[in-house]
């Protein structure tokens, strides 16, 4: 048996990485391998690390998932970790208890959601000129689901989402009237699929794709497999894996790239941001609290923030995120004012 060694010094988010690299490369074995055993047993802190680790890995499954080799999961899930591990913002709560909590949305899905898979008996394709099969599919404020579309396609619904589907001979439309929504296409070349939401229009064939429009003349577009093809008017991006394009203010920005568990990773009950406008986190966090938020005086806010947060820990990361940028929050008219603080003015 080979030990794995550390140095005496390593502090509690190296030994946190350790133990995530250690229990990704015996996935299979788990934290009962001979290895995960020698690292448990070196000191308290060891054992403590891999207990993090452990539901850590419970709530960050969806990052990377089994396709990907062992040493990219192993990559990207450790890139994670250490966002997730070097946050202020995490670290108000304890550490432990966020990772409990995640591990209960991982492992629920969060109450209440959906009890199960909305299953929809796949079908092949509507006979030439016959009726078109038509869907809806809607979920609540603190409900996810997870929808079989008529042609076997899935579809994971966020919170507050609304989306209209119909299938016919030659094409697959789907219309995203609020929310987000994370489609995974069946792959028909004979019937491209579509998605549509406020005039942006999303082609595809087969593909892992995100589709956002929470915000007001605003939608966003995010791929994780595949390539889509975006067009406004006469405008057209190609899109591949880990691309992400918006729609702002009646025009199509540049592509950029974003990580897999940026794009994806609320399926699993975490929002990710990494090196984002301050603004777009909080937009980010406000779609789940229980009211709306005023953030109109602060667009031109140019401060960066990176993190990885729980989903149900919404509020109380909002809060953080306001009193560590030292801004003002006002209630006005039923929603939440947020603005910056003016500079003090120095006693003398």
């Amino acid at each position: 048996m080979r030990t794995v060694k550390h140095h005496p010094g390593n502090d509690r988010k190296a030994l946190g990485r350790q133990a995530v690299a250690l229990l990704e490369t015996h996935f299979e074995e788990g934290p009962d391998s001979a290895e995960c055993e020698a690292f448990r047993a070196q000191s308290a802190d060891h054992a403590r690390a891999l207990d993090d680790a452990q539901r850590f890995l419970a709530a960050a499954r969806g990052v990377a998932p089994r396709r990907f080799s062992a040493r990219e999961r192993i990559r990207k899930r450790l890139q994670l970790w250490w966002v997730f591990s070097t946050q202020p913002v995490i670290a108000l709560p304890a550490l432990a208890v966020l990772l409990v909590a995640g591990f209960f949305v991982a492992t629920t899905g969060g109450v209440p959601t959906s009890t199960g898979l909305d299953a929809t008996p796949a079908i092949a394709s509507p006979s030439a000129g016959g009726a078109p099969v038509r869907e809806q599919h809607e979920t609540r404020w603190q409900e996810h689901r997870e929808v079989v579309l008529a042609d076997g396609s899935r579809v994971w619904l966020d919170w507050k989402t609304s989306l209209s589907a119909e299938f016919d001979a030659s094409s697959r439309r789907i219309v995203l009237s609020r929310g987000v929504a994370a489609f995974d296409v069946v792959s028909d070349p004979e019937r491209p699929f579509f998605v549509e939401a406020n005039g942006l229009a999303v082609r595809v064939t087969g593909t892992e794709f995100v589709v956002r429009a929470v915000v007001a003349d605003r939608v966003e577009v995010s791929v994780i497999e595949g390539s889509v093809l975006v067009r406004l008017d006469d405008t057209e991006q190609r899109l591949g894996p880990e691309d992400h394009v918006e729609l702002r203010d009646g025009a199509l920005g540049s592509v950029v790239r974003r990580s897999v568990d940026e794009m994806g990773q609320w399926r699993e009950g975490m929002l990710v941001f990494r090196d984002r406008p301050l603004v777009e986190v909080l937009e980010g966090v406000a779609r789940y609290v229980p009211y709306d938020l005023d953030l109109a005086r602060i667009q031109e806010d140019d401060r960066r923030v990176s993190g990885a947060y729980f989903r149900d820990d919404a509020e109380r990361v909002l809060t953080a995120l306001i009193r560590m940028h030292r801004l003002d929050a006002q209630r006005v008219d039923g929603s939440l004012r947020v603005r910056a603080r003016p500079p003090e003015r120095p006693v003398f």
